[in-house]
């Protein structure tokens, strides 16, 4: 039999210890210490080598619609209400989208936090897409990358709740940047950090 003043110091380290571990699960810094700084010519150029030419007019899709896989929310990510873009994207870029999505689900689900979907607010543009934004949004360019299909924005402001533990937004923004830094780091992808926008503008690089 363990002697009472052993068993409490037992007892008191298994504690410390499972204390531990719970604080680590939860200790998710809230501060950015990401740099994405991929400008928009890093961008373009790989856009360029992997994506389709851009569309003049959104009738044009049907000519391509072949080449590129439909965007649409699923159990990774939700997309928003789109108004200057459509929801395609190459089949590299929109695995891509998925991996994001389902790293960030695996990330949050290691802190013990709830269950959220990253959302995606601009896609594939056409031309005529880009002239009507850049009337609207100052940070549109007419050489954009997603006009080829390869490029996506995801908000770092807002984030899909599904169930679960709330958590909150910086935590998340840091998760999601944590997970865009390891995939950048892997040459699978371009980052560019908008401010205006409260979006992350990603290209992928096969």
């Amino acid at each position: 039999m363990i002697a009472k003043p052993l068993f409490r110091i037992i007892v008191a380290i298994v504690c410390l210890f499972l204390c531990a571990c719970a604080s680590h699960r939860e200790a998710v810094p809230e501060n950015w210490p990401f740099r994405f700084n991929d400008n928009n010519p890093h961008q373009l150029a790989a856009a360029q080598q992997y994506g389709i030419e851009p569309l003049e007019t959104r009738d044009d899709l049907r000519r391509v619609k072949r080449k590129l896989k439909h965007i649409e929310e699923n159990k990774y990510y939700a997309v928003d209400p789109l108004t200057h873009s459509v929801p395609y994207l190459t089949p590299d870029a929109a695995k891509l989208l998925k991996d994001i999505g389902k790293k960030f689900q695996k990330s949050m689900k290691k802190h013990k936090m709830g269950e959220y979907k990253i959302i995606v607010t601009s896609v594939l543009r056409t031309k005529d897409d880009v002239r009507k934004l850049m009337k609207v949004n100052s940070n549109a360019v007419a050489n954009s990358a997603h006009c080829h299909a390869t490029t996506f924005d995801l908000s770092y402001r807002r984030f899909k709740y599904v169930g679960g533990k709330q958590a909150s937004q910086p935590q998340m923004k840091y998760l999601l940047g944590e997970v865009l830094d390891k995939l950048r780091k892997d040459h699978r992808c371009f980052v560019r950090y908008e401010t205006k926008q409260t979006c992350l503008h990603i290209t992928v690089s096969p």
